[in-house]
């Protein structure tokens, strides 16, 4: 069977498997509910609700290979099928009162559908391991080429096979980079791609593009043999974007940027988190202030210029952790294990305890939960000379968590930053409230187990 044949049966496994526990989660709540619920007014309930979760899971690309495996991918899922089944079960429950029990029904659907997405998970992991491997062809075999060979290699679970480079310039045929030899250039690549079975070919090209790359997309296309650019399968895969590889197509990098967002929804459900956040922190606020007080000399609540949202300055507010002379050389970068801290500092950053006044940024509108980290002025002149796009990062509030932070650990570094930052435009690009709502867990667990920023 070849890999085609094999993802289609991978598919269709899933949906089969998804129609079974889903029949059977059905079939065993009404069971266990006989006395309440009559078959004449479940029976229409299970199938509607079942029909629109299965073409729910499909529509938002529960079947699609390439982010099946992705947390963040069926988070989204989760929250989409428990939202349309708590739709349902609302409706129904308007039309048979005595019989539907609304809130019942969302406490097992939520429970329900947690279980079934990790059976399913674990589903996918055991099947795909079955799948043949997936022979890839890179095009160009600069620093964009050997960076899909790193980020393919890091990711084994995708079962890909780097078969080798094509390139047009002739100073590198037969050259090995990373392991994986440059097989020829264009004027090859047919007999290259029919020689070695080659399943999919990856466009890594960062400079101009003669008319004869153009052709031989087209000639692959014809030939059905799938076709990627570089940023793309970065992105998807690493979750940030190749800053250094989007420079000859920034028009078009910049366009997608700046897609509109629903401000108001935004601004609704930032107000509302700080409010809860507000009321769970106002109990543990004044133990802090007293460990503060008795430990370190200085005020409380430290204030500091930052950057945010069109590069606009504001000021920041967090609970001290550093000694009150921690910069009388001048500005340095934070930096884990910082000896300016104090003796609770260290704590309350681990703990994120410090970032707590910062929600009067967001009752303010300077900042939001989720968004890139503010920098300092100071550090955003330098990275703005530095780093291709560093500005685009501004594009948005600044955030108390963002995916930069929960992804990787502090930046103290021009490189760091250069990292970080692929992080934030992933971010901009992809932002939702999925997304924000899995880099809230993944703050959770980042505090909980002391890691990040």
């Amino acid at each position: 069977m070849g890999r085609r044949e094999s993802i289609l049966t991978f598919k269709v496994q899933h949906a089969a498997l998804d129609f079974l526990i889903l029949s059977l989660g059905f079939v065993a709540y009404f069971l266990t509910n006989l006395n309440s619920v009559s078959l004449s007014a479940f029976f229409p309930y299970a199938l509607v609700t079942l029909g629109i979760w299965l073409v729910t899971i499909y529509a938002f690309g529960g079947y699609d290979y390439n982010r099946i495996f992705k947390v963040s991918h069926n988070v989204k899922l989760l929250a989409i099928s428990g939202a349309v089944a708590i739709a349902i079960t609302t409706c129904f429950s308007f039309l048979y009162p005595h019989q539907f029990t609304a809130y019942t029904f969302h406490y097992v659907t939520v429970v329900f559908l947690s279980v079934f997405y990790l059976v399913r998970l674990s589903f996918t992991k055991a099947v795909s391991a079955r799948l043949p491997e997936k022979n890839i062809l890179i095009y160009g075999a600069g620093w964009a080429g050997v960076e899909v060979v790193r980020l393919l290699e890091e990711h084994k679970y995708l079962k890909t096979k780097i078969v080798g480079f094509i390139d047009d310039n002739p100073d590198k045929f037969r050259r090995t980079y990373e392991g994986v030899k440059v097989l020829g250039n264009n004027e090859k690549l047919r007999k290259i791609v029919e020689d070695y079975n080659i399943d999919s070919v990856v466009f890594a090209i960062t400079k101009k593009r003669h008319e004869s790359v153009l052709y031989a997309k087209s000639e692959l296309e014809e030939l059905d043999i799938d076709t990627v650019e570089m940023p793309s399968l970065y992105e998807n895969i690493s979750g940030r974007v190749p800053v250094m590889h989007v420079n000859n197509t920034w028009h078009d990098f910049y366009v997608s940027l700046k897609h509109r967002q629903p401000y108001l929804l935004y601004r609704a459900y930032n107000i509302l988190l700080a409010t809860i956040f507000s009321l769970i922190f106002l109990p543990v606020i004044p133990l802090i202030a007293l460990a503060i007080r008795l430990t370190s000399k200085g005020p409380i609540v430290y204030s500091q210029k930052r950057v945010g949202i069109k590069e606009r300055v504001f000021t920041l507010y967090k609970f001290r952790t550093m000694k009150i002379d921690a910069e009388k050389c001048g500005a340095v970068w934070a930096k884990e294990n910082d000896p300016r801290l104090t003796p609770v500092g260290g704590f309350l950053r681990k703990t994120r305890l410090d970032e707590v006044p910062q929600l009067i940024n967001v009752f303010r509108g300077e900042m939001n939960f989720v968004g890139p980290r503010p920098e300092r002025p100071k550090f955003v002149k330098q990275l703005n000379r530095e780093i291709p796009f560093y500005r685009s990062r501004h594009q948005v509030a600044p955030g108390l968590t963002g995916w930069a932070q929960v992804m990787m650990g502090y930046a103290n570094t021009v490189d760091g930053s250069l990292k970080k930052l692929q992080y934030d435009l992933y971010y901009i690009k992809n932002r939702n409230i999925f997304l924000d709502m899995l880099i809230l867990l993944k703050t959770v667990q980042v505090v909980l187990t002391r890691k990040g920023t």
